[in-house]
Formats: C-alpha cells, structure tokens, sequence
C-alpha cells in the first residue's frame, strides 16, 4: 500500500481511523480518546485501569506517528528496561497482523536484552532502552510512570531528548501508568498537569479511564474482576481499578487493622511443645536514644502467623543483647531463624554470637550462635544478616506485614494486660504474673508505634519509605516487628503452598 498526500493527510488529522485500516487494531471509544488526545497535545499523562489496554496505546501512539511522518526517533522508557519491553510486545503483535506495518518496516522489531529496535524505511524508528543520556529523540513514551524517579531520572535525562526540534512534527511526551499513593512523584507531576490546565495550557493533557470505562470494552472479564475485588486489599483495588490516589498520610497501620488483628492469646516466654518460632532483632545501644528490641512470631497451622514476645532493651550493652538473644533461642527451642543487621552493630553481636557461652540465668551451656550459611563453623546455624540502609527492603517488609494485617493471617495478642504497676507493687505478685503482665505491656507499646507508623515518599518522592511520626531516623520495635512478620510470613506460606492443610507435627 502506498499512500498519497491527500492520505497521509487524512490519516494525521484521524489517527484512530489510521489505527484501523493502516494497523488493523480498531479501538474502542476510550482508547480513541487516548490516542486522538495523546496526539494532539505535546504533553500527556494518561491514568487508567487496568483493562484499559494502556501499553497497546502507547504502541499504537508510537507506530503511527513512525509511518505518518519521516525521520521521527521514539523512545521508550521506564524505571528499568524491563518495564519498556511490554511496549515491544504490542508493537510485535500489531507488526504480525498489519501488512501495511511489515511493508514499510525496514527493520522488523526484535527484543534483545539491552534494547527493543524496529526501524522503517522512511528513517523513522522506536528504540525502547535503559533509562540514559542518549540520542535526541521526537517523542518519548514512559511506560508505568509511578514507578519511575521523574525528578532526577525524567525531568533531568529522559524530557533534554525533545530538545532538538523535528522538521514537520511537534515533539511530544506520553506518560501512562496506573494511579498510586498520594504525594508520589507522579502523583504530583499528574497535579501539576492539572494545574497546567487549570490556568488555561493548552499543550498539557491528563486522561483518566477507571475500570467502569474498561467494562465496556471487549477485554475485561466481569467476573474475574468481582473476584479481584474479593481478594484484593481495598487501597490496591481503588488503585488499580477506581484510578484514585490513595492518601498514606495518617495512620498507615491505623487501630482499627489493630484491633482487627488481635486474638484472645497471651504472650509467650517459652516453647509451647510444637510450633516454629522466628526471631528478629535491631540493634541500639544508646541510653535514652533507640531500643534495641527483639521481637518473636510463631506459626500456627490453617491461621497464620502470631507475635508472641516484644523485649526492648535501652542503654544496654552488646554483649547483654546477645545473651538475651541466646536466651530465647533456648527458651522457645524450635527457632528457624534470627534476622538482624549485617552491618555496624549487627556485626559486633554475630561477634558475640559466634562464640559458645553459659546462661546467666543457670550457668549452662548455651552453643554458639552462626550465620545459616556458615557451615565451616560450629554453632546453631540461625543468622540471617539484612541490609537495614536498603530503606526499600525495610519498605517491602512492612507492606508485606500490613498486607497480612489485613489479610487476616498476622495476628497480636489483645491488651487483656493494661495494668501499670510500680516496683513495690510488683514484688507482692507472682514472678510468672510479673512476666506475664510485662510482656503484654511490651507489645502494647509495640502497638501504640506501628499505629503511629507513616507512609511518606524519600527525599526524591520517587520511593515510599515507612516513618515513625516526625522522627525519621528512630527505630525501635515497629522495624524488629516488620522483619520477624516477614520472614515467618514466608515460612508459613512456603508450609501451606499447595498442601492444603499442614499438620501440627510437619517438619519440612
């Protein structure tokens, strides 16, 4: 097919009628809206549903301007090469079906592990690739924008592309990607948009399509979505379908998931004849400054996982911690795992905990302490070493934690305890009453923080991070909770993976 000036013409003015006959991928009546205002504004951001057919869009947007016009350079771009190559696999699938596109393909798309490339014979191509300083490009398509840093990566590297102007065409920016939490990046670069347009820009553009505009169409099933709705947490579903921007800002883990969470247990000092047990530890050794705290979760069969022990230690040294920490590794015997800082202070107690010691409590023998892959050395081999400056690893494990909050399977104790007494008032009870009363105020505590807890984005906005109130650098038994959650969250889901119900007595 070649196609005459009056064509060409037509077709620039019309490119959802283009979609049709040049590609042979009619849209539907939102995905005309994108495409035609996409293409008609030189800056666009589009936050849509998922079924909405976002990516195939931005190939569409992409493939279109390519053959209309000569000598136009796309790119495509997202947080890693990886969110990029999707793009490509719509332009494959349009490329399989169009004879008009594999007649004027010079170059046919291929996807490598460096960079997607196809090229037509009027010099124009798309190169999806790694985010860098690269060639002037005519237009740039990000694809899963929230998950990009627009600030430093975007606005910086990937939007200097458009600086050399193209002969013909205007160039143009397209973002698209599902919405997020509030006070992202992208979800102030969508507010600044409005704004934009607000005060009356008519070069900026921001579409919005929920889920009600994708039941319309041809590719969202009913029924799978009813039960998405089912199984998804609340804030992910008015995400990924209502296309709102969740508020983070107060209450991340608020007390009502609190209260929800709680089951009528007490707190354990000791093994209860069956269970697996996990413990976590963040170090401090500062008087009035951070706890050093370790916190304890068990598994239960068909539940889920249940905190059992918060200790929180301040101003104690090293070498008291990690008696403690050999205490409750002979306490609650069955212990799969001890989480804890591989660097600073975490190295100084795998020091400690690399050698054998005796119990204060007894003076028997407590075995050395080592790292679970350390197998040239003796010892219980428990030591899992993290990364604490890997704010992202930290974040993960805390979504996780809440996730299982509301999801039903992490379980506190409920405050059966809340009785405050004094030193002397304390000698005229039991010793086992004692413990009891002061290891339910431990987790007490441990609630009144993570019910403080905020969900805030870093110093870029590009990252969410998990804060305590205003004190960003503070620590204490939220951090040991999240990662004791995490890691018996795992074990429990690794029992239960396609076993149905797992006995008491199952030993992997």
């Amino acid at each position: 097919m070649v196609l005459t000036p009056e064509q060409i013409k037509f077709f620039r003015e019309n490119p959802d009628i283009a979609s049709e006959i040049l590609l042979e991928t009619p849209l539907t009546w939102f995905q005309r809206i994108i495409l035609r205002t996409a293409w008609e504004k030189p800056f666009t951001i589009t936050v849509a549903s998922r079924g909405i057919g976002k990516t195939w869009i931005g190939a569409i947007y992409l493939l279109l301007h390519c053959v209309l016009y000569n000598d136009v350079k796309c790119g495509v771009y997202g947080k890693e090469y990886g969110f990029t190559k999707e793009t490509f696999e719509k332009i494959i699938e349009i490329y399989d079906k169009s004879p008009f596109l594999r007649e004027v393909t010079l170059i046919k798309p291929h996807i490598s592990k460096e960079e997607s490339y196809i090229e037509f014979i009027n010099h124009s191509y798309i190169i999806a690739e790694v985010a860098k300083r690269s060639k002037r490009k005519n237009l740039v398509l990000c694809d899963e924008a929230r998950e990009m840093d627009i600030v430093g990566m975007y606005d910086r590297v990937i939007f200097p592309f458009l600086n050399a102007k193209h002969p013909v065409l205007q160039n143009k920016s397209l973002m698209v990607s599902s919405a997020t939490y509030e006070n992202t990046q992208f979800h102030e670069r969508v507010k600044l948009y409005q704004k934009y347009i607000k005060d009356g820009s008519k070069n900026h553009a921001v579409i919005m399509f929920d889920v009600e505009a994708a039941l319309t169409g041809p590719w969202m099933d009913k029924l799978v979505l009813e039960e998405a709705k089912k199984t998804m947490l609340d804030e992910e579903y008015r995400i990924e379908y209502l296309n709102e921007f969740v508020s983070l800002a107060s209450g991340w883990i608020n007390g009502l998931l609190i209260r929800g969470a709680e089951l009528d247990y007490k707190p354990e000092k000791e093994f209860d004849g069956q269970s697996f047990y996990f413990i976590a530890y963040d170090p401090a050794v500062v008087l009035g400054g951070d706890n050093a705290t370790i916190v304890i979760c068990k598994i239960v069969p068909n539940e889920g996982v249940r905190v059992v022990r918060c200790i929180a230690m301040n101003g104690i040294k090293v070498e008291d911690q990690a008696m403690v920490i050999r205490q409750c590794v002979k306490d609650y015997v069955n212990v799969q795992e001890i989480i804890l800082d591989g660097e600073k202070l975490g190295i100084v107690m795998k020091q400690y905990l690399a050698k054998p010691s005796v119990d204060t409590r007894d003076q028997k023998f407590l075995p050395a302490i080592v790292g679970k892959e350390e197998y040239d050395f003796e010892g219980l081999k428990l030591l899992n070493p993290i990364n604490f400056r890997d704010t992202n690893l930290i974040t993960n494990m805390a979504f996780a934690t809440r996730t299982a909050l509301q999801s039903g399977i992490l379980h506190l104790p409920k405050d059966t305890h809340k009785i405050h007494l004094n030193n002397e008032e304390k000698k005229a009870l039991e010793q086992e009453d004692v413990e009891v009363i002061e290891m339910a105020q431990e987790i007490t505590e441990l609630k009144k923080e993570i019910s403080c807890l905020k969900c805030v984005t870093n110093d870029t906005g590009s990252t969410l991070k998990i804060v305590a109130g205003n004190r960003q650098t503070k620590r204490d038994r939220y951090t040991s909770f999240f990662m004791c959650a995490d890691i018996a969250l795992k074990f429990y889901e690794e029992l239960n993976e396609n076993k149905g119900d797992f006995c008491i007595g199952y030993t992997g």
